[in-house]
């Protein structure tokens, strides 16, 4: 594989081939262990439309809480995630996926787009029982200004019915719930 080159001409930034393999530390067997993979490429500037692409491959959720140096929190699984910025900052094309799978919880797709005015997303939970949960969140912003509007924001939650039961392990406080 041919080596990553980054180059900056002024304000233009031109990243290619930049490509990290990830590992985490597992106490349990004393070494290290492959992680995923993130990549990054692309161009950017803020006078002109740019486009830079991200790529998170595999990435063991685990590692998470071991970067964080955490104990334990997140459940065995993998995500995947691609993001992409198009435009420029004055008027930007965001747009990202992203793919969680978890021996424990199941699956969890989700969508975003965003623009210079509002950014919508889209989230779906798949449970290993079958149960699911959909989320549809639209938020108005002025991102030159740095504002998010939220009292202007939406929620939509959608399901035919969602067991708590998986989620007991996580967060023990469900038990005491009722109704």
């Amino acid at each position: 594989q041919a080596p990553a080159t980054i180059a900056l001409d002024g304000d233009h930034l031109e990243i290619e081939g930049l490509a990290l393999l990830l590992e985490r530390f597992d106490p349990a067997e004393n070494q290290l262990l492959k992680a995923g993979a993130l990549s990054l490429k692309g161009v950017f500037s803020p006078s002109v439309p740019s486009l830079l692409q991200l790529e998170l491959a595999g990435l063991d959720l685990r590692a998470i809480d071991t970067w964080n140096q955490q104990e334990a929190g997140l459940p065995a699984g993998r995500a995947d995630l691609q993001a992409r910025f198009a435009g420029t900052l004055a008027a930007p094309d965001l747009e990202a996926g992203l793919e969680i799978s978890t021996e424990e919880l199941g699956k969890i797709a989700g969508r975003f787009r965003g623009g210079s005015q509002e950014g919508d997303l889209q989230l779906e939970w798949l449970a290993l029982s079958g149960d699911s949960l959909q989320l549809n969140v639209r938020l108005p912003w002025d991102l030159e200004g740095g504002l998010a509007h939220w009292e202007r924001g939406q929620l939509q939650a959608r399901s035919s019915g969602f067991s708590l039961l998986p989620l007991l392990d996580q967060l023990p406080e469900l038990e005491r719930l009722d109704g």
